[in-house]
């Protein structure tokens, strides 16, 4: 390994072991305070939750159903936000670009159910969604659903 490449190892290991773990009581105070914006939703996360505790947000969107004016999303969760008590802000906006935050947000076993308030104008085509590692646009089914059934 040549000297510079060393040196890197060792500045980034050393910075690693530096990062002080945010306690749950602490990440849900943050969770409730947050705000993030459509625009710089990725950066606002990280300022306003901390980039650790956002880089450990490991979820899948598996599930999204509007039924009258309410949507919901179902996250399936793996690593450390799959125990915790809080989650993670998930923005979603729909096809006349106005933005809609999460009303609701439960557990039900390894998943988050984010419940979302629509306008009653009828069933959207689709919506762009926004979370800590991703974003989509969910195109639904004549039901409201997605992933559409073959």
């Amino acid at each position: 390994m040549k000297t510079g490449a060393a040196l890197s190892l060792v500045v980034v290991l050393l910075f690693a072991g530096c990062a002080v773990p945010v306690s749950d009581e602490e990440l849900a105070a943050r969770v409730e305070g947050a705000h993030p914006t459509w625009q710089s939703y990725q950066e606002d996360l990280k300022a306003q939750l901390g980039a650790g505790p956002v880089a450990e947000w490991q979820g899948e969107l598996v599930a999204a159903v509007q039924e009258g004016e309410t949507l919901r999303l179902t996250f399936q969760l793996t690593g450390p936000w799959s125990g915790r008590d809080c989650f993670a802000p998930v923005l979603v906006a729909d096809p006349r670009e106005i933005l809609h935050p999460p009303v609701s947000a439960v557990r039900e076993k390894d998943s988050v159910v984010y419940r979302f308030s629509l306008p009653s104008a009828g069933p959207l085509p689709w919506v762009e969604v926004k979370f800590p590692n991703g974003q989509m646009r969910l195109v639904f089914d004549q039901n409201g659903v997605w992933p559409p059934s073959p």
